[in-house]
């Protein structure tokens, strides 16, 4: 491939028509997706915020996690609390676990979703972990 500064205007608009349809290749079948922490969630109580497709249960009877790592963090001031984004195309029919919100000193909060054609839909912990 030619050196962008190169390239002439046809055979840059051929690039990024094909640079297009590979998107659309790419993204079939999938949904875009946003995941975001509340303003201010401190990591310091129960770990950080994360998002994890859910992908069934091992051998061993534990769950099986695939954590998505494309996290926007944005922190204040004192580098104590954040906010965290997550966008990403995941197919119809994905579960996922995520902790977006912060609970008690004593209890955690994990919502659990299923993507569906209009994105994320938040359900109950059984459907996701099937407990």
């Amino acid at each position: 491939m030619k050196d962008l500064k190169e390239m002439t205007v046809d055979e840059l608009r051929e690039l990024i028509a094909l640079a297009e349809e590979r998107i659309r290749e790419l993204t079939a079948g999938k949904v875009r997706c946003f995941f975001e922490t509340h303003r201010d969630y401190d990591p310091r109580k129960h770990g950080h915020a994360y998002v994890a497709i859910v992908k069934g249960r091992g051998a061993d009877g534990k769950i099986i996690r695939e954590f998505l790592n494309n996290c926007q963090r944005v922190y204040d001031s004192k580098h104590k609390y954040y906010t965290a984004r997550w966008e990403v195309d995941l197919p119809v029919g994905t579960k996922i676990e995520a902790r977006l919100e912060e609970g008690s000193w004593k209890n955690e909060r994990r919502s659990y979703y299923i993507i569906t054609e209009e994105g994320p839909e938040e359900v109950d912990r059984k459907e996701v972990l099937g407990i």
